[in-house]
């Protein structure tokens, strides 16, 4: 098989440690596993495959970015050459003329194509907010590109992977499993409930929704509360804002943290954040990535949408989906009347959102060879 991703890996990245998990996870459950991204940094920007430069790209980095999303050249001759038979792709939203171009010639070979989708819908996630004007119609143009050619996707995808509820997605049917995590993250040990310690970690957006939670914290009073928000974004100096307008001074802001620095913010802490705006998205059904790490590290989560895959466990607090403010003294309630254990909430995140668990259901279907339309 050949495991497409056509962004560029980012050391300490969120996303792309999914992606490595998920790679290691494809190359334990199948014979072969070639790895493609690129790289648009540095000398060698261009195609990889398996670390091997394929297809150098040259000039500025937003045309770099642009050859990303047209030259599928190396990986046609790569995919005919060593007889793949199975393409992965993690979609972000490329498709134009040239890429339906490269799934009809791939089609030609008998190859079998998946395609992952990992939000889904996504169009109102897009944001073009205080960007270059050049930029900004460079990158609207390519999203409504995207608009007209996806419709012809069908054609050449045989299932689509979700992480959302859909059966059908752009009229293929779908594999759905949950977003997973690496067994590797350390467990978190929760100290103390004399003051309970909330973390969200994010690249803050509307969508987190931790304005939300910042407001009912005010209005509610408690102050056996912190909130600890790890991370930077487009909506970082808005929440700054609402905090200090409100005088809070339970509110944490810790910029991005990594690593060991990450792991020392999460030790101590109770309660991991989830989205708490996915409505602003018109996504209320949603695998987050972020409540499976909360949970790989023994932490309970909040959340506002329907996750299928852990609502029905004990780990998690619902709000509404909406903009409202939410009564903050019962979740403290909640979180200690269920005396939650650290340990118990990593061993059911071990057994239901490890990549292994979730790649064999890929797997399965694969080679059962239901496949067709």
């Amino acid at each position: 098989m050949l495991f497409l991703v056509n962004i560029e890996l980012i050391n300490f990245d969120g996303i792309t440690n999914k992606i490595i998990s998920q790679k290691n996870a494809f190359e334990k459950s199948f014979d072969k596993c070639d790895f493609s991204y690129i790289s648009i940094g540095g000398n060698d920007s261009g195609r990889f495959i398996n670390d091997e430069l394929k297809e150098n790209y040259t000039g500025i980095k937003l045309a770099k970015t642009f050859k990303s999303m047209i030259c599928f050249n190396s990986l046609n001759d790569f995919i005919i050459e060593n007889k793949v038979d199975f393409l992965y792709i993690r979609y972000s939203q490329f498709c134009n003329p040239f890429f339906l171009y490269f799934l009809s010639e791939i089609k030609k070979n008998n190859c079998t194509i998946y395609m992952e989708i990992p939000t889904y819908p996504y169009d109102k996630e897009s944001s073009f907010n205080k960007i270059a004007i050049i930029k900004k119609a460079l990158y609207g143009f390519f999203n409504w590109q995207e608009k007209i050619t996806r419709k012809y996707i069908y054609r050449y995808i045989d299932r689509v992977i979700t992480f959302s509820d859909d059966d059908y997605i752009f009229g293929i049917k779908t594999i759905k499993i949950n977003n997973a995590v690496s067994s590797s993250l350390p467990l978190t040990i929760s100290s103390g409930r004399n003051i309970i310690k909330l973390i969200g970690v994010a690249r803050l957006s509307n969508w987190h929704g931790y304005d939300r939670l910042i407001k009912s914290i005010h209005k509610y009073g408690n102050k056996n509360i912190e909130f600890h928000i790890v991370g930077n974004g487009k909506c970082k100096s808005e929440l700054v804002n609402l905090k200090n307008s409100l005088s809070l001074d339970n509110i944490y802001f810790h910029g991005e943290k990594t690593g060991k620095d990450l792991d020392d913010l999460f030790n101590g802490c109770h309660i991991g954040i989830d989205s708490l705006g996915r409505h602003r998205s018109g996504n209320n059904t949603n695998s987050s990535l972020k409540s499976k790490e909360y949970l790989m590290r023994g932490l309970p989560i909040i959340k506002s949408h329907v996750d299928l895959g852990i609502d029905d466990s004990l780990y998690y607090y619902d709000v509404p989906s909406d903009n409202s403010d939410f009564d903050i003294n019962k979740i403290v309630k909640w979180y200690i009347d269920n005396n939650f254990n650290n340990i118990d909430i990593r061993n059911y995140a071990l057994s239901n959102f490890t990549w292994d668990v979730q790649i064999n259901k890929i797997k399965e279907e694969f080679i059962n060879g239901n496949s067709g339309k």
